[in-house]
């Protein structure tokens, strides 16, 4: 009879496992980190988003963190009436 837990399988498995938890780990800090340069961006550019005129970048900008339509439409909406609080609210909800 043939032994499944020999120290050869157990390294390949904890391997596998330690590939899997990295990957997972790199994609939850890309996502988080796209909030966090989104975050920046709105207060770097609060003023000149309040002047009006940038709610295309605003847009580009949330594009990276989602692809709902409807949070997009209200991105648009807001960063054409250059409402930074309003845009942070939108933020902080994703």
């Amino acid at each position: 009879m043939k032994k499944f837990f020999t120290r050869q399988n157990i390294t390949i498995a904890v391997a596998i496992l330690l590939v899997a938890f990295v990957i997972y780990s790199r994609n939850r800090e890309t996502s988080e980190g796209s909030k966090t340069i989104v975050r920046q961006y709105l207060v770097e550019n609060g003023e000149s988003i309040k002047e009006g005129g940038m709610h295309f970048l605003v847009y580009g900008e949330f594009k990276k963190v989602t692809d709902d339509e409807d949070v997009l439409q209200e991105v648009l909406v807001a960063g054409k009436a250059g409402d930074v609080d309003k845009l942070n609210e939108i933020l902080e909800g994703l």
